[in-house]
């Protein structure tokens, strides 16, 4: 039996091995017209938006340069995207010419319609400030979490991010890492509806305010309701030496112990 006849699942199964050989996946979607959609599915599946500082403008990764047109103008392109990485190292301030380039990213954007997995990427070497980012760009990230039907965010090492954007969306996996709230922007527009979560990822690094994220998770207000969370990974990168750290890992423990059904934590103990 030849390739071709084979069902188009069997296809998306065999092709997805390819993920992430970009290479081979477009090579194999110019051979006929058959394998075109079943590889540009899995080429697009996951895609990176490279914000970094270094580079004269934003581009994302892979460019869709077999048919040299941007996800702007190839809604079918870009309904292919599950998976968003948006990777911010440094804070991204850009010349007339380059932001041009992210005005337009950034309208692609509305057109990822089947997006499910966003992830915002920091440096660990510095942690980008929230209001630092360009409002072109904060507005575009806001809109997504808002209004695309996601289920899973990660953040790592971003500081003042506002909660509101979270508030009323479909998020059911949260990933934290190094990441400190704005209350303030929070209170001004946050809606009344928050996202019940089903897992939750927490890395504490060692900074002035490493357990901000648990406070507020448990604060009288929390952005995030823990009432079905079944699954909680906390990893802490730094040595507790002070009392106040575990009863606040405790607290939070104690507010989920209902409904868990797994439990990982990782602490250095020290003394």
């Amino acid at each position: 039996m030849s390739l071709l006849h084979l069902p188009t699942e069997l296809l998306t199964d065999i092709f997805g091995h390819l993920w992430d050989d970009h290479r081979a996946l477009s090579a194999c979607a110019l051979a006929c017209r058959r394998l075109q959609p079943v590889c540009q599915k899995a080429l697009f599946f996951q895609i990176t938006w490279d914000m970094a500082a270094h580079r004269a403008e934003p581009r994302f990764d892979p460019i869709p340069r077999l048919y040299e047109m941007p996800f702007t103008e190839s809604p079918r392109l870009a309904s292919y995207v599950v998976r968003l990485n948006i990777k911010i190292v440094g804070a991204p301030y850009y010349l007339p010419q380059p932001f041009v380039s992210l005005m337009a990213c950034a309208a692609a954007l509305r057109n990822f319609t089947c997006l499910r997995d966003l992830r915002i990427l920091g440096s660990p070497r510095a942690q980008i400030s929230w209001k630092s980012l360009l409002n072109e760009l904060r507005i575009s990230i806001m809109k997504v979490i808002r209004e695309q039907p996601l289920t899973r965010v990660c953040l790592t090492y971003i500081t003042d991010m506002p909660t509101a954007p979270f508030l009323d969306s479909s998020i059911r996996h949260l990933s934290l890492s190094s990441v400190s709230w704005n209350d303030a922007q929070a209170s001004e527009t946050a809606p009344v509806k928050t996202p019940t979560l089903q897992s939750l990822n927490i890395t504490l690094q060692l900074t002035k305010d490493s357990l901000s994220t648990i406070d507020h998770l448990v604060s009288d207000n929390p952005p995030f309701d823990l009432s079905e969370l079944q699954s909680l990974r906390i990893s802490v990168r730094f040595n507790i030496r002070s009392e106040v750290h575990l009863t606040k890992i405790r607290r939070l423990l104690s507010q989920v112990a209902g409904t868990l059904k797994y439990l990982w934590i990782h602490c250095n103990l020290e003394g």
